[in-house]
């Protein structure tokens, strides 16, 4: 009788602290959405405007030139040889073999 009793209390006091999170969740809920005031109706624009496509015309020019740009830095900052056309040009020597070089991963 005593189990009992005791397995009573605690699923009791189980539940009233449930209730009581159920209770402050619900107060919560309650302040934000009163927190929240609409102060003027929405309203859709007449003739709405062509504002997006000039937006993406513009991302999409600034991505062409910054990538021109950056193909055409990278290639004037270059170092080395590329072709054994170039090292016979620079070095006024024929080459004789020519070994590539690959990186590993």
């Amino acid at each position: 009788m005593k189990q009992e009793l005791k397995v009573a209390e605690d699923a009791y006091g189980l539940y009233s602290h449930k209730l009581d999170e159920a209770r402050t969740y619900e107060d919560m809920e309650r302040e934000r959405v009163e927190s929240v005031r609409m102060i003027q109706q929405p309203t859709v624009p007449p003739d709405p405007s062509h504002i997006q496509l000039w937006i993406i015309l513009g991302g999409a020019v600034a991505a062409l030139f910054s990538t021109l740009m950056r193909a055409a830095w990278i290639e004037y900052f270059r170092k080395g040889f590329v072709t054994p056309e170039q090292l016979e040009r620079d070095m006024t020597l024929p080459v004789l073999a020519v070994l590539s070089f690959r990186r590993q991963g």
